[in-house]
């Protein structure tokens, strides 16, 4: 082969490990906004749920008309706030899961205890009032499941 031919493979393989090499850049980009994306959700999910914790430990009356509504009709104050707290618990859950940071066994375990929260008819409007803030995904999600509430 002729001195031209060579630098032209070298060429042409340098040019393939440049296109390679930013691909992988481009996907660590990618993997690290996920990553940042899934903190932050994670970040707000704890926030909301400190503040929930905090209203369970002094014993807060909520000023929410559909919670104040519950303690009412005689469910406790402790079982609503802990409800709240798992209904946003199991929205991040269903987001880590998509993102790909909860694994399928551990997602499966979670979707149980959903469809658990779900079947508890007397809490149901923990639910209906904290749906307006999770997220739409999660959201059909509940509403696939089956309904052991219908007609309740």
């Amino acid at each position: 082969m002729r001195f031209t031919e060579w630098k032209e493979i070298a060429e042409l393989v340098g040019l393939v490990a440049i296109v390679a090499s930013l691909v992988f850049v481009g996907l660590q980009l990618k993997q690290s906004q996920e990553i940042a994306l899934a903190t932050q959700y994670q970040s707000r999910a704890e926030s909301v749920q400190e503040l929930v914790l905090t209203h369970l430990e002094i014993g807060y009356d909520s000023f929410i008309p559909a919670l104040r509504q519950g303690a009412e009709d005689g469910v406790p104050l402790g079982d609503i706030h802990t409800v709240h707290w798992l209904w946003i618990q199991m929205d991040n859950h269903y987001y880590q899961y998509q993102a790909g940071f909860l694994d399928q066994d551990a997602w499966e375990a979670q979707l149980r205890n959903t469809k658990e929260l779900f079947s508890f008819c007397r809490m149901r409007f923990v639910y209906e009032w904290r749906k307006k803030g999770l997220r739409d995904e999660f959201v059909s999600l509940v509403a696939s499941l089956d309904d052991p509430c219908a007609g309740s």
